[in-house]
């Protein structure tokens, strides 16, 4: 039993995140089909593969930490509202 299994039988909320994306993959499309399939829902926002992750990361800060704007800074903006909008 997989953790989407585990999830559904426990009647929770699930939210798919791509991290560490390349957002004009074609391997990024075929995910989110493939998520459709598991009939769960993904966040609006990918995670791109950003440097500020990294090294942020390596100084034990987050992102948001680290940087004040920027692309990664308004991902995981996006990303920390849906998921409030979500858990309503």
């Amino acid at each position: 039993m997989g953790i989407i299994d585990i999830a559904k039988k426990a009647k929770r909320k699930i939210l798919i995140q791509i991290n560490r994306a390349n957002h004009r993959s074609k391997l990024i499309s075929q995910t989110l089909e493939y998520i459709n399939t598991l009939n769960v829902k993904a966040t609006n926002t990918l995670i791109g593969h950003r440097q500020i992750f990294v090294s942020s990361m390596g100084l034990g800060k987050t992102a948001v930490e680290k940087q004040r704007s920027g692309k990664a800074i308004e991902e995981i903006k996006n990303i920390s509202n849906q998921i409030l909008l979500e858990i309503k």
